[in-house]
C-alpha cells in the first residue's frame, strides 16, 4: 500500500497543551512532492507563529478529514507526569 500523503510531528518540549513552542514543528508532503512546513494556524505573512499542542491536534484532524491514505509520524518523548516523579521523591529516570 502506498500513502498519497505524509506528515511528520516534532512534539517535542515540556509545556502544557495551549503553551506555543518553537520545538512543535509540523512538515507534510504530497505523494512526489518535496516535504513543506507547515506554519502554525496563528502565522500570518508578516509573522511566524509557533504551534501549540491543541493546534497540532486540530489542524491534524482537519486534514485527515480530507485525505486518504496517510501516514503520521510524530516524535515525541513520553514521560510520566510531575506529579508521579514528585510523589516517588525522583529527579530523572535514572536509578
Amino acid at each position: 500500500m502506498q500513502f498519497s500523503s505524509y506528515i511528520g510531528i516534532d512534539y517535542s518540549g515540556a509545556e502544557k497543551p495551549g503553551t506555543q513552542t518553537s520545538s512543535i514543528q509540523v512538515h507534510a508532503a504530497e505523494k512526489g512532492k518535496d516535504p513543506q512546513c507547515v506554519a502554525s494556524p496563528r502565522s500570518t505573512l508578516k509573522a511566524k507563529r509557533n504551534w501549540n499542542r491543541m493546534e497540532v491536534h486540530r489542524w491534524l484532524l482537519d486534514y485527515l478529514h480530507g485525505h486518504d491514505r496517510t501516514i503520521v509520524g510524530i516524535d515525541h518523548g513520553f514521560s510520566f507526569p510531575r506529579s508521579y516523579f514528585e510523589r516517588y521523591e525522583l529527579s530523572d529516570w535514572v536509578i
